[in-house]
């Protein structure tokens, strides 16, 4: 609409030498070009431009300020942390379990169980998880996918899981060990700001629905996120330039405090 609106106005000033010179259409697709993601609220304010005397770098200019002001501004559908490092740590000693990235805490795996077959063979699954759970076998260092079976039982259809690495720290091949980490290849914070939905995601399987999590719109285009148990410090997301930070010496909800710059990555659905 606005695009149509604007080379209508375009048209209607195509001879006037005093705004456009001998350059008119290199300014009509500059300006077509940026046009594509005003908002129709900015009519009003191309129109005055247009019509005045301006000289034609400053209406295009006017156009290029109000198409950055809406980007700024827009909210995206959803967006994505996409982690470099994480991992789920399990100790059957005490049986805690955490998910972690960049040396922080994700989940302390209050919805998770487990279940040792053997002392090299673990059944593994988030409790909302349907029709499948995880098998870790630490004396062969592979992760699987069982469809199927039945938790805490031999049996079912297993696919290896080839985005998970298996670690195993101390203990014996053939016996329990002391920890052992399954590192993901891929993996990542989901969040849809007009919903409030937040998920962490690995191999395309949820391991969190972040029951545990809060996430506020600070300003257009920022976001805090964190851990509701995390002390000291949160992230900070910009949608708009596509980069998340850790922020300590802070308040949550405020841009305040010290930031440093993570290793994750930021993807947008707009």
């Amino acid at each position: 609409m606005i695009k149509k609106l604007l080379f209508c106005l375009l048209l209607e000033r195509k001879n006037d030498e005093k705004l456009w010179g001998k350059n008119y259409p290199g300014s009509i697709t500059a300006l077509l070009a940026c046009i594509e993601y005003t908002s129709i609220r900015t009519r009003a304010y191309l129109q005055v431009a247009l019509y005045s005397n301006q000289p034609r770098s400053a209406v295009i200019l006017y156009v290029g300020l109000f198409c950055l002001a809406r980007a700024e501004t827009q909210q995206p559908k959803q967006f994505f942390l996409d982690f470099v490092d994480a991992y789920l740590v399990y100790q059957p000693r005490d049986g805690s379990l955490q998910i972690a990235t960049e040396l922080m805490v994700l989940s302390y795996g209050q919805n998770w169980e487990v279940k040792q077959l053997q002392p090299f063979l673990y059944h593994m699954r988030l409790k909302t998880w349907k029709g499948f759970f995880w098998q870790v076998n630490t004396s062969r260092k592979v992760a699987y996918k069982v469809e199927g079976g039945s938790f805490d039982s031999p049996g079912g259809t297993e696919t290896v899981i080839a985005g998970i690495k298996v670690e195993v720290v101390a203990g014996s091949d053939s016996g329990a060990p002391d920890s052992f980490l399954l590192k993901f290849s891929t993996s990542y914070l989901g969040y849809e700001p007009s919903s409030g939905t937040l998920q962490i995601v690995a191999e395309l399987m949820v391991l969190s629905y972040g029951q545990d999590w809060e996430a506020k719109e600070v300003k257009p285009s920022i976001y805090h996120i964190r851990l509701k148990t995390w002390q000291g410090f949160f992230w900070q997301v910009s949608t708009l330039r596509k980069e998340a930070y850790k922020v300590e010496k802070g308040t949550f909800g405020v841009i305040r405090g010290s930031r440093t710059k993570m290793q994750m990555g930021v993807r947008l659905i707009m």
